[in-house]
Formats: C-alpha cells, sequence, structure tokens
C-alpha cells in the first residue's frame, strides 16, 4: 500500500478547562487535505477526555474518494513522557465518516490529580501522529490489515 503522506502535529491547549464543551486544533494539511483534532474535555456522555482525528475538508480529496489512515494520538504527560497515554488505530475516512478516535482517551480523575501531570500550568499538550494512505476506493485488500479490511467492507455494505 502506498504511503501519500506522514506528518506529526502538536497541539497545546492553553488556559485547559474541563468546562469546555468541545475544543478544535488548528487545521493541519495532511498529504491533499485538512485534518484537525476534536477533543471533548468532558467526555462523550463518560468520564474520560474524548480525543479525535477529524477530516476537515473531505470535499478536496482526489475523485471524492476516501482515504485510509493509520494514527497514534498522545495526551502527554508533561513529566514523565513514558507514562503519556497513547492510543492508536486505523481508519477509512470518506462522506459517511469524517471523525475517529478515542472516546476513552484519558479518565478525567487521572487528568485532574496533579501528581499525574498530565494538566501543567494550565495547559495540555496533544501530539498527533498520521499516516494518509491512497484512496481507500484504490486499495488491494490483502495490502491492509484485517482490522481495516472490516472497515472497508463494511463502508461498501452501507
Amino acid at each position: 500500500m502506498e504511503k501519500q503522506a506522514h506528518k506529526t502535529f502538536y497541539w497545546i491547549i492553553k488556559n485547559f478547562s474541563l468546562q469546555s464543551e468541545r475544543l478544535c486544533s488548528v487545521p493541519v494539511l495532511i498529504g491533499d487535505c485538512k485534518w484537525r483534532l476534536l477533543a471533548y474535555p468532558k467526555g462523550s456522555n463518560c468520564d474520560y477526555f474524548s480525543l479525535y482525528l477529524e477530516v476537515v475538508d473531505f470535499e478536496s480529496m482526489s475523485c471524492g474518494l476516501g482515504r485510509y489512515v493509520k494514527f497514534r494520538l498522545t495526551f502527554v504527560n508533561q513529566v514523565s513522557p513514558n507514562l503519556s497515554a497513547v492510543r492508536e488505530t486505523e481508519c477509512c475516512f470518506d462522506d459517511k465518516c469524517t471523525s475517529w478516535g478515542f472516546t476513552t482517551m484519558l479518565s478525567l480523575r487521572k487528568l485532574q490529580e496533579e501528581h499525574n501531570r498530565y494538566l501543567v500550568n494550565g495547559e495540555v499538550k496533544i501530539i498527533a501522529e498520521v499516516e494518509v494512505f491512497e484512496a481507500a476506493g484504490t486499495l488491494i485488500e490483502s495490502e491492509i490489515s484485517e482490522e481495516a479490511s472490516e472497515l472497508l467492507s463494511k463502508k461498501q455494505r452501507e
């Protein structure tokens, strides 16, 4: 499978507050479209900080085809980086699935405990590593993981 683009970007949320409903990072150009992070500090009906990757301008994708994307999101422990919360997945983004991520990225209890050092001086730090591959409609199933193959099959049935 041919990689179209890879990028690592950082998002520092200053004056972080659990009172915020939804936060969005600045869009970043990766491949032929813009991507951003969406955060739900109070979670999505749960006691966790929720974090998602979103394609901002799906319409700009060439030929209107989706993209197969592997990504890793890291909620940085600012004192002990080896204790950072890390989640990774792969997904096919298209006009029906424009965001994908983790409802349970980091428990709010861990986030709020001062000794855990995820929130320092009112700031949280998040790292996104994103690999975008060729248009999902042109992938050969043997070239992708079983999980991604199942995602593609499910989307084709919808």
